[in-house]
């Protein structure tokens, strides 16, 4: 079989058994269900929102993306280690483990299939939001915050959360130690660390300053796309490394080769990204100290 046509035999047989999971369709009407109430209790309201969510084309789907966008993540580490489980415990995937190909070409499908169901879910959630914004709102509606937020809110926290939770469960064979690490790590960048360091930690992008404005566009391009660029890339990193880990015969020696190279790439790429993030960030708060400490009066 052709490389591409493995991929997407894989990503569809794992949506099909996705769409089909009742956890998944929980997830998912609960998903719509903050995408809808959110984004109304800031349009109904006529005096109690915030002015600027009203002000700024950009704030408005901002807030309701967020907060989905941290849901999204925690679905993410679920569908990812679901299909571990699946393939220990209920031999799902027997039918592929007869053909030959590559650990790196089934971990890629698996991950192409829950990737397409996640921004399917997120293109219906952007339409409520948007169907919200131009109808009950009387904020003006621009589409390019919404392109904007997918690149660097949502892409960066699905490839960081399902690489994360697939390298941990190829490391370890249980579900809910992999579960319970997850979640200690979403506690520790929500709650412990947030906005510090940058938010270098901030994967989930909660406290990251991503807001668009219709005048100036992104006022802190530059960082941002050092900012979630190097989630991306870890994400991407991890999810490399996951293939080398699995417990299956290896079929293909230049597969196998060629991921760990892009393992270490990526990996490396990411954590340079985010620490030339970080010096930039101390060198802006340096400065805005010279400028302070300049401007007291003797």
């Amino acid at each position: 079989m052709r490389a591409w046509a493995v991929l997407w035999s894989i990503a569809r047989y794992e949506m099909l058994l996705l769409v089909r999971s009742w956890a998944f369709r929980i997830f998912s009407v609960l998903a719509l269900a903050v995408a809808a109430l959110v984004p109304a209790a800031v349009a109904l309201p006529r005096d109690v929102t915030y002015f600027f969510n009203r002000a700024l084309p950009g704030a408005f789907p901002l807030l309701g993306l967020k907060l989905f966008n941290v849901f999204l993540g925690l679905i993410a580490v679920f569908l990812a280690t679901e299909f571990l489980k699946r393939d220990r415990r209920h031999d799902t995937s027997q039918v592929f483990y007869t053909q030959s190909f590559s650990n790196a070409a089934y971990v890629l499908g698996k991950f192409l299939g829950i990737f397409i169901l996640l921004f399917l879910l997120l293109g219906l959630v952007l339409i409520i939001i948007g169907v919200i914004h131009i109808f009950f709102s009387r904020t003006p509606f621009v589409l390019q915050p919404y392109l904007l937020y997918i690149v660097l809110v949502t892409l960066p926290t699905v490839l960081f959360m399902v690489g994360l939770s697939v390298f941990l469960g190829s490391l370890i064979r249980s579900q809910p130690v992999v579960y319970l690490i997850a979640l200690a790590y979403a506690f520790f960048s929500l709650v412990i660390v947030g906005p510090k360091a940058g938010a270098a930690f901030d994967s989930f992008a909660y406290f990251t300053p991503v807001i668009h404005s219709d005048f100036i566009g992104l006022g802190n391009a530059g960082a941002l796309f050092l900012l979630r660029g190097g989630t991306a890339a870890l994400g991407l990193g991890l999810i490399f490394a996951a293939t080398l880990f699995m417990k299956r015969l290896r079929q293909s020696s230049i597969m196998n080769r060629g991921a760990a190279a892009l393992a270490v790439v990526l990996t490396v790429m990411g954590v340079a990204l985010l620490i030339v993030h970080i010096r930039g960030g101390n060198a802006d708060k340096g400065f805005r100290a010279e400028l302070r400490a300049a401007s007291v009066t003797p």
